[in-house]
């Protein structure tokens, strides 16, 4: 008790907590955005194969979506997932980054047709 305690006074409270929460939302959310928006309006860029593009974009939408997922899960008891959840948002960096990169890819290749 008194170890939680000082990491909490250490962190400030219980405001890490809901950054791991809220960082999670918004890159779970972003990153199953961009898939969408990227199946639904931008075609493959030209020398990769479609089935792997394809494959690409719905493995970052199920990405994005265990994001929100474990937000939800970390919500539920925020203090004792501190730990699991300070390793998701870093887990999550890999989708996001991967997701802008293929959106960059489908404009530069919508932007030199």
């Amino acid at each position: 008790m008194a170890k939680r305690e000082a990491e909490e006074a250490a962190d400030g409270g219980g405001a890490s907590e809901l950054l791991h929460h809220d960082a999670l939302l918004v890159v779970g959310l972003t990153t199953a955005s961009m898939a969408i928006a990227l199946v639904a309006g931008a075609p493959p860029p030209p020398g990769l194969d479609r089935s792997a593009y394809f494959l690409a974009l719905s493995w970052l939408f199920l990405a994005g979506v265990a994001e929100l997922y474990a937000a939800a899960w970390i919500s539920g008891d925020p203090r004792g997932r501190r730990a699991a959840g300070r390793k998701l948002v870093y887990a999550s960096i890999a989708p996001l980054l991967t997701a802008v990169v293929i959106c960059s890819l489908a404009a530069t290749t919508i932007l030199l047709r």
